[in-house]
């Protein structure tokens, strides 16, 4: 029987690729094949299976050079049945749950345990589902912080994920809690993050006596040390990423949202660590309030109050669902959504309430458009990014959208 794929054709990169390029490869293909986003590809959560194993042995520059030495060995009998026993096994196993669920949809127990088998079946949307009912229930399931970190961190939202495995940590000092942060950590290439996480769970792991996880853990410390050496070396490129890095990281989340409409929003945001995202949607807010000003029929203190109200009603609001749902998320994913999509209130309004010699026609179109696309990055930023539960994203997006309708017409 022949070979299957080697790792390197899975990612679809060369052999000689550096880290940066398979983890772009890994969060391209991760869109691509992830069960969650393609329900309807039978064959997408298995593909998606060989991607994460490919990365994880790839990511790890240890397992890669072992990885290396071993490619070009023939594999004889190779076989998928066992998987196929297995994935069996674990559909009967969330079968069982489910029915428990069905019996006592209180016992938030049940939950995580079918949280812990979907996440086995790739199936992260669901396990995320889970984890914020049982957050609801139990706001103080460690287990389920930890497992929103799993599910978040595979689905590419690494800084989100970093802040479950905290909120987990703080209410557990479980090696793993660290262990998978530190792992975020690296994602984001936050070396000194990751090896002080990764030395507190060695120090763990130890006390607990599971002494087969501190030798990979601390052969992996060596290589970030060596890693985080060679960064430090490149003063050069610290002292752009310091100083132009902002810009930089602006000009490329804004140039994927305009070469991706309709996940362009997600995709930005997902490139972004937390602080960036932040600074990026006050920059996104301050566009706003320079395109408010320019509007010539409103007095100035309407221009200033509608765009301040706009830039700081959103992110409330996202904080606000948050809050009444038990969701989780941050300051961050709130005021980017917000400072974006006041932007795009400001330009809808501008376009109407400024003198034009664009055709009404154009007009018209232009701004259906505009709030067509607003709309739908209201509702899938509020649900994908501030992690706002579906019905409040809906009703959010709508009531936003209303209002906005509203005072168009009032002032036209």
């Amino acid at each position: 029987m022949a070979n299957p794929q080697n790792y390197y054709e899975i990612l679809k990169v060369p052999q000689d690729a550096t880290l940066q390029e398979i983890k772009i490869a890994f969060r391209r293909l991760a869109r691509q094949y992830h069960p969650d986003l393609h329900p309807n590809q039978p064959t997408a959560t298995e593909q998606f299976k060989k991607i994460c194993q490919a990365y994880e042995i790839l990511s790890d520059s240890e397992l890669r050079q072992e990885y290396d030495l071993k490619i070009n060995t023939p594999v004889e009998n190779y076989q998928t049945e066992p998987e196929k026993v297995y994935d069996q096994e674990l559909e009967n196993t969330l079968e069982y749950y489910n029915r428990v669920i069905a019996r006592n949809p209180n016992y938030w127990p049940s939950y995580l345990k079918r949280a812990e088998v979907y996440y086995q079946l790739y199936k992260d949307s669901s396990v995320l589902e889970d984890c914020q009912t049982i957050l609801r229930i139990n706001p103080n399931s460690d287990q389920a912080y930890y497992y929103l970190g799993l599910a978040r961190q595979r689905l590419g939202y690494t800084q989100s994920a970093i802040d479950a495995y905290t909120k987990a940590i703080q209410l557990s000092n479980q090696p793993q809690f660290y262990q998978h942060r530190g792992l975020a950590y690296e994602e984001l290439e936050n070396y000194s993050q990751s090896i002080n996480d990764f030395r507190i769970a060695v120090n763990l792991y130890q006390k607990n006596q599971e002494f087969h996880y501190v030798s990979t853990l601390q052969r992996k410390i060596d290589s970030l040390l060596k890693q985080k050496e060679k960064t430090e070396k490149q003063w050069i490129k610290n002292i752009f990423e310091h100083t132009l890095g902002i810009l930089y990281k602006f000009i490329s989340a804004s140039w994927l949202i305009i070469k991706h409409p309709l996940d362009g929003l997600l995709l930005a945001f997902m490139s972004l660590s937390k602080t960036q995202a932040l600074m990026i949607g006050i920059i996104y807010g301050l566009m706003g309030l320079v395109i408010w000003n320019a509007i010539v029929i409103l007095p100035t203190l309407n221009k200033i109050v509608l765009g301040l109200c706009s830039f700081v009603l959103l992110p409330v609001l996202s904080n606000l669902g948050r809050i009444l749902s038990r969701s989780y998320g941050h300051l961050a994913s709130d005021v980017f959504l917000g400072g974006f999509t006041s932007l795009l209130i400001s330009i809808i309004f501008y376009l109407n309430l400024n003198p034009t010699q664009l055709p009404e026609a154009v007009l018209l179109t232009l701004t259906v458009i505009l709030v067509l696309y607003l709309g739908y990055n209201l509702k899938n930023g509020y649900t994908q990014i501030t992690n706002l539960p579906r019905p409040i994203a809906v009703f959010l997006t709508f009531s936003i959208l209303s209002f906005m309708i509203y005072f168009l017409i009032v002032w036209l």
